[in-house]
């Protein structure tokens, strides 16, 4: 039988290659197999396309390479979807672990809403974590999602969300919303769900379609996650005030009073940040307790005190 690529499967990566190796052997196993494998190597040191080349993989000759000196996600994305020849685009991370229905529900999705993005579900990895901070962090996935119905929903101006490590379009959709914008180094998945829904097109999120971060994270990089984040932001509002500054600010920097201000001036420091990440005496205190310390460090260094040194 002659092979079809009805998904094209979009994976950016930079100084990726024992992530997207593990990511690969993962989506040989999927349950829907008519698709193809685009890499985006954003000007990656760590031989990717070599390591990548010599691998024996089940979907090696399902995979193309497309390489380029580093640009940038957005940029890498967009010229490797380029190249893409399935009907339906996949995005997917490097870091990623994807049910092994993950393709199938994309794609059973499109053939039942012509025209329309869907975005699914990233939770923390948290079977092998070894940290207390990414219990933290997976426990708090657990709850944002629980602001969702477990089922495809149709979203509005209200409840929007996409990410660009889950999530599936129409290849002339995405052509025609003219992909990632390339200024942005961060926010553009949020950016590009904006454009899609300010145009009138249906945004989904399905809860069920599920994957996994399996690249473990430090509070310290989520910090600076964070703060990036914020930044893009910021040059949204700055491009588009009436639209990022009012019906789409996502900032969310908390409203403290002076008390609560004087806590998070307090706890947010350089000393606290490693002690989650390397001592974490705080480990003995009850779960509760702990918690509220970890997001006072991160909202406060990522999002309040974003020039505060740590």
């Amino acid at each position: 039988m002659e092979f079809k690529e009805e998904v094209s499967v979009i994976i950016p990566t930079f100084n990726g290659a024992p992530k997207i190796i593990a990511l690969l052997r993962n989506l040989s196993n999927q349950t829907f197999q008519s698709f193809r494998v685009y890499i985006g190597i954003d000007g990656s040191t760590d031989n990717t396309r070599k390591i990548l080349e010599s691998q024996s993989f089940f979907l090696k000759y399902r995979i193309i390479i497309h390489e380029q000196s580093n640009k940038g996600r957005s940029i890498i994305r967009n010229k490797t979807a380029e190249i893409a020849k399935g009907n339906i685009l996949l995005f997917l991370d490097d870091d990623i672990e994807p049910e092994n229905r993950l393709i199938e529900k994309h794609y059973m999705h499109h053939k039942e809403n012509r025209n329309s993005i869907l975005g699914g579900a990233v939770f923390d990895e948290i079977r092998e974590n070894k940290s207390d901070f990414l219990k933290y962090k997976s426990y708090l996935s657990i709850e944002w999602m629980k602001n969702y119905e477990n089922k495809a929903q149709l979203l509005d101006d209200s409840n929007l969300f996409l990410t660009a490590a889950n999530f599936s379009i129409p290849n002339k959709l995405f052509k025609q919303l003219k992909g990632f914008d390339e200024q942005l180094t961060d926010g553009e998945d949020w950016d590009f769900s904006v454009k899609a829904m300010e145009q009138g097109f249906n945004i989904y999120f399905d809860p069920t379609i599920t994957s996994y971060h399996i690249n473990s994270v430090t509070l310290k990089v989520d910090i600076q996650r964070q703060r990036e984040y914020i930044k893009a932001h910021i040059l949204l509002i700055k491009n588009n005030p009436n639209l990022y500054n009012k019906k789409y600010n996502r900032i969310g920097i908390p409203n403290l009073n002076f008390s609560r201000r004087l806590i998070y001036w307090l706890l947010a420091r350089k000393y606290n940040v490693s002690i989650v990440d390397h001592l974490n005496i705080y480990r003995i205190l009850p779960r509760k307790i702990r918690y509220t310390i970890y997001t006072i460090i991160r909202t406060g260094l990522g999002r309040i005190y974003i020039n505060r040194k740590f």
